[in-house]
């Protein structure tokens, strides 16, 4: 074939090797495994330390597994072990064992000072002279009048006697002033239960300061309920003393405390005393008493920070 007849293969432009070039490439990322995203705590450090450190403190910061129940159960807490008693419990005293009357002391004194409020009525000297000084001033206007009528009618001798029986049943309406114009502080268990009974040990007991020193666990009884029954009971056990022992109605009585001990509770608000109770027959003191009686008395503090009965019946056996 002579030189200028070409074929028209010879004649076409030749291609470049591009075509080759991109099948080749193609294959050697067909054959290449894709890179999967890993976690971060898996990637290598020599990727990503940065990452690397991250995924170790996520791997730290995970929880630990929990115990079991019964391992939480049993495992003491460290809180219960310092956590002192509750008040209710007794308090052990190292070196001292309870003894059976602390026993019953305790026992006793949570069940009468259980409630709140034990004291109603608090004493003061509008409590106590607050009647007889409205009778006083009553009588004293009643006699002035009747002085003043009987003067300006000229009975001048009508008016003297008014005047001396007057003037006497006045002295007698002063009689619960003048025997208690001393103050009952009461700070201990002892002066309380003495103002108590040094009350009695009058001519005419002054049963009002009595009725005040009682708390309001002892102002409920079965033998009286109100002011005028604590009265009426204790006239009666005052003259049921005179009669045993021979005495006039009129010869007062003498109430001796002794032999006095008072436990007192942790914040001494409250007391068990013990003491003798001698009674005597005024101007008859060197026969001895004429009863001598062993008493147990609870008491408590009130809102004024004084002691208050919590018992002023007088016992049975105290005349045998």
């Amino acid at each position: 074939m002579p030189d200028g007849d070409l074929s028209p293969d010879s004649n076409a432009p030749k291609k470049p090797n591009s075509e080759i070039s991109d099948a080749e490439l193609l294959f050697r990322e067909s054959a290449a495994p894709a890179k999967q995203p890993n976690d971060l705590g898996k990637l290598p450090a020599s990727e990503s330390p940065e990452v690397f450190d991250l995924g170790e403190r996520a791997e730290t910061r995970s929880p630990s597994p929990r115990p079991p129940a019964a391992m939480m159960e049993s495992a003491p807490s460290p809180r219960t072990s310092s956590t002192p008693p509750p008040p209710s419990e007794s308090i052990s005293r190292p070196g001292i064992p309870e003894t059976e009357r602390d026993r019953e002391f305790r026992a006793a004194s949570k069940s009468a000072f259980e409630t709140t409020g034990k004291v109603d009525q608090i004493w003061s000297r509008k409590n106590e002279w607050g009647p007889s000084l409205i009778a006083l001033a009553c009588w004293t206007i009643a006699l002035l009048s009747l002085l003043y009528i009987a003067l300006v009618s000229e009975l001048f001798n009508m008016a003297l006697v008014l005047l001396i029986l007057g003037g006497l049943y006045w002295l007698y309406l002063c009689y619960p002033i003048l025997i208690t114009l001393e103050i009952p502080v009461r700070l201990t268990p002892e002066s309380a239960v003495k103002d108590y009974y040094a009350a009695l040990s009058h001519h005419m007991p002054h049963y009002r300061r009595m009725w005040l020193l009682l708390s309001r666990q002892a102002r409920l009884t079965t033998n009286y309920g109100s002011y005028e029954g604590f009265r009426d009971y204790w006239k009666g056990r005052v003259a049921e003393l005179k009669r045993g022992a021979g005495a006039r109605p009129s010869t007062p009585l003498l109430f001796q405390v002794d032999s006095f001990h008072a436990e007192k509770n942790l914040d001494k608000s409250e007391a068990n005393a013990r003491f003798v109770l001698n009674i005597f027959v005024r101007g008859r003191r060197e026969e001895g008493p004429i009863a001598s009686v062993p008493m147990q008395i609870d008491l408590v503090r009130g809102p004024d920070k004084m002691f208050y009965l919590c018992d002023g019946d007088f016992p049975k056996f105290g005349l045998d």
